[in-house]
């Protein structure tokens, strides 16, 4: 299977749209498929480790100033036109050869530019979770956990379109169903804190975190701190757990899985993280740093999973230390919080979804 995927990253987008499509890719070259990327040239792209993963990544100009529409408020992230994305993409497209599917991840693109490339390949892929616009696919998948599953995408989506809706098809990467199978889901204390707001945490979670955690009268506790590789404030988070001996910062992690595994909690954002926490286990205090992730923290919260404090401007220092005392007396709710979290995602996902393409590609072949 040959296959494209259309994503971009930026410091205004962030960089989980790519992550996530990094996971699939490699997913799918497992499994004997050619992937490659077509990205953007936006500043603070993460094109780079794209290429460090050893895919083709082909980047278009870096363009802006774009105007919005009331339709899709998300269209000012490309930096052009639709239109003129479609052509570029196209162009790209046509030099791969024959392409058997198109993956889009994308909130700035919708059924008019998806309808320019449907001609060019064999099918597109979307993945959303937005529910906010039309679009012209083959299949799409909403990782999301949602109340409204059914009804979600109806109309917004062709008639023979196949859904591949709800956590049970989040794509995390291998190594978080492998390290689930060796750890436990029942924590009833509070050692050992990660803390890890994205990979540009623009509003300054991480520093607003750990200027809280600082004030805890636990001389015992281990906090790791993951700082992403577009975080502006790099230099100023490492000074800080440099005057607390009980925080620890690293950078270019490699062992997520693990650090979520030996966590008691964490504190971060509402993004795609969130299902690699429930994977662990993890019992987090969520706080939203974009719009797009207040539905993940809400429904998480719901289910028991996760404490949602609200977006940056409701999270005080006073009110993320409230919410860590409340769990650092309380075992019980952490515990439950832990199993619920783990009842969620199972981490087969991605395997899920590049098992649904293939047989796809298996009843589209000529009898």
């Amino acid at each position: 299977m040959r296959v494209v995927i259309r994503t971009d990253s930026s410091s205004a987008i962030g960089t989980g749209h790519v992550t996530r499509c990094l996971t699939f890719a490699n997913a799918l070259r497992n499994c004997g498929a050619t992937v490659t990327f077509v990205c953007r040239d936006h500043s603070g792209n993460i094109a780079s480790e794209i290429a460090d993963n050893r895919f083709d990544v082909r980047l278009l100009p870096r363009c802006t100033g774009v105007k919005t529409s009331s339709a899709n408020l998300y269209e000012g992230w490309l930096g052009v036109e639709q239109a003129t994305d479609a052509v570029q993409t196209r162009d790209v497209v046509q030099s791969c050869g024959s392409v058997d599917r198109l993956v889009v991840d994308h909130y700035g693109l919708d059924e008019s530019w998806e309808s320019l490339l449907r001609p060019s390949v064999g099918g597109i892929l979307v993945i959303d979770d937005l529910a906010n616009r039309r679009h012209t696919c083959s299949a799409l998948l909403d990782q999301n956990l949602q109340t409204d599953t059914a009804v979600r995408y109806l109309r917004l989506v062709p008639a023979d379109c196949r859904l591949l809706n709800g956590p049970r098809f989040a794509l995390l990467r291998e190594e978080f169903h492998r390290t689930r199978l060796g750890a436990s889901h029942s924590r009833f204390e509070v050692q050992r804190i990660l803390v890890f707001y994205g990979g540009v945490d623009a509003t300054n979670e991480t520093v607003k975190a750990m200027t809280a955690l600082q004030t805890l009268n636990y001389p015992n506790l281990q906090i790791t701190v993951i700082v992403g590789p577009a975080n502006a404030q790099r230099e100023y988070i490492h000074k800080v757990a440099a005057d607390d001996a009980r925080f620890k910062v690293r950078e270019n992690v490699s062992d997520m899985a693990r650090l979520m595994a030996e966590a008691d909690l964490a504190l971060g954002a509402g993004g795609t993280t969130t299902w690699e926490r429930c994977c662990m286990g993890l019992p987090t205090i969520i706080t939203a740093v974009a719009e797009n992730q207040i539905s993940i923290a809400e429904q998480v919260a719901r289910a028991g999973a996760a404490v949602y404090l609200g977006e940056p401007s409701d999270v005080s220092g006073p009110r993320l230390m409230e919410a860590v005392g409340e769990l650092l007396t309380a075992p019980a709710r952490l515990s439950s919080m832990s199993e619920r979290a783990s009842s969620l995602v199972d981490g087969l996902g991605t395997s899920r979804v590049v098992r649904a393409l293939y047989e796809m590609q298996a009843q589209e072949a000529p009898v």
